[in-house]
């Protein structure tokens, strides 16, 4: 953060980082919010804004049961094998 940073400037950093904590950058996005995590003034504020964003979320009891922790690990081996099964097509190894 810059020591004299307008209210625009700190509105358009605090934008920056909700988008960073919602994983909906571009690369050039992601970058810049690394510079601005470099400073004290950043990482304070990306604290504040992720204790936000974790209040602002309910949590539903359904998706602590075991059935719904099964379903999110099996979507998510799923996920990987795909990954990986395009992977080792992609190097012509097969």
């Amino acid at each position: 953060m810059y020591p004299k940073a307008t209210q625009i400037e700190i509105e358009t950093v605090r934008i920056l980082f909700r988008r960073f904590i919602r994983n909906r950058c571009s690369q050039k996005e992601i970058a810049q919010a690394l510079v601005f995590l470099q400073s004290a003034e950043g990482r304070e504020m990306y604290a504040e804004l992720m204790d936000q964003e974790f209040m602002k979320r309910e949590f539903d009891e359904d998706c602590f049961s075991n059935r719904h922790i099964r379903r999110q690990f099996a979507a998510l081996e799923r996920k990987i094998d795909k990954t990986a099964r395009e992977s080792y097509v992609n190097t012509g190894l097969n």
